[in-house]
């Protein structure tokens, strides 16, 4: 009967050793990251590793694995593979908290693409993005020096992803600007669809800036097909960005220098407290 048992018994160690294996296996496709955690407003908590976020997902038998956790809070997650999506997915195992933090802690940046996908998180509230008019109007190329040296950025001044930026707070003085620019731009003038910066701002006058100001940005390319336009104006801190892009489709243009004026009209409430401006090209749409 001994012998008998034998070849269960051995059969019995192998399975066993075979399991140990096998979960020691497992093991070792697990992986661990530190990183900073992010609480969403739902509950969701996300890890957030070289500033890219990572959404994790209970995989262990612990209904309360993320209990406790705040924003900001140092942890170290014991996961499996992670999904290469935006934001990334994983199953996590084992979290442990090394240190507490705050939401301040997060990557603007982070909290801002999150955002922009839906995600709301406590504590944080998306600036509400500016109330604008814009229009485009001809100016003819002319010596932007003369511009830069009036402009709100003029220290970016040579570099070219920067365009001049103007600010007007009254009629006279957007009266006096183009009684200074007649001999170099043109103010009167349409060019095809274009109209004239005089046609533009018309209407600009003592009762628009009681509550507006304008400002004003020049381009110029050396092609008067092309066609530029406003398609943002972002706001951060005491900063305000303008984002000038080329509306046309036409791959090859006439080789004719050409300038635009494009406007921005903003409530004055809406530039409280803003110090710094900036008008840059970019492909950013709103």
């Amino acid at each position: 009967m001994k012998r008998k048992l034998l070849p269960a018994i051995l059969a019995s160690f192998l399975l066993t050793c075979t399991l140990t294996l096998c979960g020691c296996s497992a093991l070792r496709d697990l992986s661990a990251s530190t990183g900073v955690c992010l609480v969403a407003e739902n509950g969701q908590c996300l890890l957030i590793c070289d500033a890219s976020p990572i959404v994790l997902s209970n995989r262990s038998r612990d209904p309360d694995l993320f209990a406790g956790l705040q924003s900001g809070d140092t942890i170290r997650v014991t996961h499996d593979g992670i999904q290469e999506t935006y934001p990334a997915r994983t199953g996590a195992y084992a979290v442990q908290k090394l240190a507490s933090g705050s939401i301040e802690d997060i990557p603007v940046a982070v909290l801002d693409s999150l955002m922009d996908m839906g995600w709301t998180f406590k504590g944080i509230a998306r600036a509400e993005e500016p109330i604008f008019s814009t229009a485009v109007a001809w100016a003819n190329y002319g010596d932007e020096n003369l511009l830069w040296s009036r402009a709100a950025n003029r220290d970016t001044a040579g570099d070219a992803a920067h365009r001049p930026i103007l600010r007007f707070d009254s009629a006279d003085a957007l009266a006096a600007f183009k009684a200074e620019i007649a001999d170099t731009f043109d103010t009167q003038h349409d060019y095809d669809e274009i109209p004239s910066f005089n046609t533009v701002t018309a209407e600009m006058d003592d009762a628009f800036f009681t509550s507006h100001s304008l400002l004003l940005v020049y381009v110029w390319s050396g092609s008067c097909t092309w066609r530029y336009g406003v398609n943002a104006v972002d706001t951060e801190g005491n900063s305000l960005t303008v984002h000038v892009q080329r509306t046309d489709s036409f791959e090859v243009g006439d080789c004719a220098m050409a300038g635009w004026f494009l406007t921005v009209s903003l409530p004055k409430e809406q530039l409280s407290g803003i110090t710094a401006y900036d008008a840059v090209f970019s492909n950013r749409t709103a």
